[in-house]
């Protein structure tokens, strides 16, 4: 065998060794290989940093799943999907909206039913009298209701042609920017003022993009009053005509007792430039505990402990890609994995700073408490919603790329390398199959829009037409739909969609992943690397063994006392000792009495018959020693009266059986081994203790000659002296 450098081994004839002196001492030679000793050393090592890049990587995706999924709650659902049916439904649904007057009607028959369903308070219009409104089912509205309008210009961008002047009064253009029109108006006593700046009121919708401005109204907590608000907006024409209004945003918000949770809700009503009408109803349900720190609240220091825990995981990965980017140089962008982290590491940190964000600005407002003090106070909490959504969202995208991660650290799973061995061989081709396939989809998605973009709504739009073929292509939609309104064109562009796509694309990507797959297990990489995910899988069972063993010496409680504390260990090891040999005293005794009494039976011959059997009482007899002075009962032993034993025999001819013979000698042959076994057990453990006795007489022998050294040492100087 060989030695390393941490053991010594004494030389043998034909290895190469190395013997060291120190002063005039021979000193023992220690035996070394030096490729062997380096290799060694390596794989430890390597698989000790493999076991703890494993284990930090499983904290960390362990730590990011709880702290993701502790941010919902499946009671959130439930309770958008009972304000939607609410807000959706009704005398007037939200659906049948497409005029001014549809949109007061639904203001007041279906809006302020579920708003304002449980008050009826007509003696004091002006004073409200709650900062806070029941609605029924646990919800509660919280502040006042905020009406936002946005306007357009008259005459602003208008191309009219030389025919059509005479008839040409004004023209309203779709919303743009630098269209917004800002001129009062309204009621002579009061006229409504546009402003500039909204908090959380910037929106992104379908028919364009609307800025945090506009003419704002709102209707406090109390009925009667926030009914005699939309009889005077109604009144001074509020909302003119459809012509100049782009789009009209009813913010809230509302507490659920019964989940603890904020319910952000934003009614958005689009208007085109053709009169067309886009609703939405966007409800987001939020945590207090997103929007405000709380030392009270028990339940949100766990939130905040996987928060830390997450930056701290972050910036270590941080700065180990850091290092291996100063390494590696510009290979360090060949690995498709550092990519990947980078992707993931970069997500993560916008979500720990969005969050970080939403807490710092929800705990300076301190939403409720002015609502309270004020019911007409309106505070907008579209902000905090919208981040708190993006927030989750970065986090479930984060998620699929973290535990994509996972086979990164499992090397131990061929396929897993296989498979990224398949990858690694074939990206190119896939690559170029990849702008294939994007250019035979972009005819496609030209062709389905132009033809029949006019009379499908799904096609109305190049992204509409894109998501319908990416659906049909899954087989997620009906394309009869396209036949149905041009049986030739319709037919003959299904058709060419489902050849291209359907037969020649899927059998073209099918063919060429597994001709790549097929090159990636007849390469020699994938046979070093089967080589390597061998040898894996051997350091991590060596791994675990050893890992086992250090916990069963941590564990042995006898070893720790002995070290510890040798003087407790020796009084309790030596009365152990001494119950352990009487107890096995005792039982030696019986298991020799009753082996006795069986071998003796069984030497026996079958007597004839005028002679007796000898009992076993007759040939055994019990000797007991005992203490002259004292009596006590020393030692017990059976003595065997041989003549009695083969006096049955006498001179005649016996036949003995074999099997009882070898039986009998089996059994004595036993006992000796056992005998023999107890004596070897008692000399190994009487040796051990002598070496531990010789060591602690080795130490303090050393320990005195060191003493007597520094004694002559310090006498000498000062006889010098």
């Amino acid at each position: 065998k060989h030695c390393f450098r941490f053991l010594r081994c004494w030389p043998k004839t034909g290895e190469q060794g190395r013997s060291a002196t120190m002063g005039n001492e021979d000193q023992v030679s220690v035996l070394q290989d030096a490729e062997i000793v380096n290799n060694v050393g390596k794989r430890s090592y390597q698989w000790v940093r493999e076991v703890v890049n494993v284990a930090l990587f499983a904290t960390f995706v362990t730590v990011f799943s709880l702290h993701t999924l502790g941010t919902w709650d499946s009671g959130h659902g439930s309770v958008e999907a009972s304000l939607r049916h609410q807000f959706e439904n009704g005398p007037k649904p939200l659906a049948a909206v497409h005029s001014t007057e549809d949109w007061f009607e639904y203001v007041n028959m279906t809006m302020m039913d579920v708003v304002y369903k449980y008050h009826y308070n007509q003696s004091q219009a002006q004073t409200p009298s709650e900062g806070v409104l029941e609605m029924g089912s646990g919800n509660y509205l919280v502040g006042a209701i905020q009406l936002r309008m946005l306007r357009v210009q008259a005459g602003v961008g208008c191309q009219i042609p030389d025919t059509y002047q005479a008839y040409y009064k004004l023209c309203y253009p779709k919303w743009d920017d630098g269209v917004e029109d800002t001129t009062s108006f309204g009621p002579p006593q009061g006229p409504w003022t546009h402003r500039t700046t909204i908090e959380g009121g910037g929106y992104s919708g379908e028919l364009g993009n609307y800025p945090a401005s506009g003419f704002v109204r709102y209707l406090s907590t109390n009925r009667t009053a926030a009914r005699l608000e939309i009889g005077r907006l109604e009144f001074y024409r509020w909302l003119e005509d459809t012509d100049g209004v782009r789009a009209v945003f009813v913010d809230f918000t509302l507490w659920n007792r019964n989940v603890n949770s904020y319910a952000v809700v934003r009614l958005v009503f689009e208007v085109g430039s053709t009169a067309q009408w886009v609703k939405t109803l966007n409800i987001q349900v939020l945590r207090p505990s997103a929007i405000r720190l709380d030392p009270s609240d028990s339940g949100q220091w766990p939130r905040l402990l996987g928060f830390a825990l997450l930056v701290m995981f972050v910036l270590f990965y941080v700065a180990e890609e850091l290092s291996e980017l100063s390494v590696a140089k510009l290979g360090y962008l060949k690995d498709g994995w550092n990519l990947l982290d980078w992707v993931n590491l970069c997500l993560l940190v916008a979500a720990l700073v969005l969050e970080a964000a939403n807490l710092i600005g929800g705990t300076s407002i301190q939403f409720g408490q002015r609502e309270i003090a004020d019911p007409t106070h309106f505070e907008n909490m579209w902000g905090f919603a919208s981040t708190d959504l993006l927030v989750r969202q970065l986090n479930a995208i984060n998620a699929v790329l973290m535990w994509v991660k996972v086979v990164k650290y499992v090397k131990v799973i061929p396929f897993v390398k296989l498979f990224a061995l398949t990858i690694r061989v074939s990206w190119q081709v896939i690559a170029a199959f990849a702008v294939v396939f994007a250019c035979v989809l972009m005819g496609f998605t030209i062709s389905f829009s132009v033809g029949f973009g006019n009379v499908v709504p799904q096609l109305g739009s190049f992204g509409g037409s894109l998501l319908f073929l990416s659906r049909s292509y899954l087989g997620d939609v009906d394309m009869t739909v396209v036949y149905e309104r041009h049986n030739l064109l319709g037919g003959a562009l299904v058709l060419l969609f489902i050849i291209g796509m359907m037969f020649m694309m899927m059998n073209m990507y099918r063919g060429l992943f597994l001709h790549a797959f097929s090159d990636a297990r007849g390469s020699d990489a994938h046979l070093k690397q089967a080589r390597e995910d061998a040898e894996a899988r051997e350091r991590l069972e060596a791994a675990i063994w050893s890992g086992l063993k250090m916990a069963y010496k941590a564990l042995d409680l006898d070893q720790s006392m002995r070290k510890f504390t040798p003087g407790l260990y020796a009084r309790l090891y030596w009365q152990r000792k001494t119950r352990r040999e009487r107890a096995r005293e005792i039982r030696d005794r019986k298991e020799q009495k009753i082996r006795l009494k069986e071998s003796l039976l069984m030497l026996q011959a079958p007597p004839e018959e005028d002679q007796p059997v000898a009992s076993v009482a007759a040939v055994v007899r019990k000797v007991v020693k005992r203490d002259e002075k004292s009596g006590e009962v020393q030692d017990e032993l059976y003595d065997v009266d041989l003549p009695a034993i083969m006096a049955p025999l006498g001179k005649k001819k016996r036949h003995l059986n074999r099997e009882t013979v070898v039986r009998t000698a089996e059994n004595l042959a036993e006992e000796v081994h056992g005998r023999i076994e107890t004596i070897a057990s008692e000399v190994s453990l009487e040796m051990k203790e002598t070496l531990a006795v010789v060591a602690g007489i080795n130490d303090v022998v050393a320990v005195l000659n060191r003493r007597v050294k520094d004694l002559g040492i310090q006498q000498q100087q000062f006889l010098v002296g």
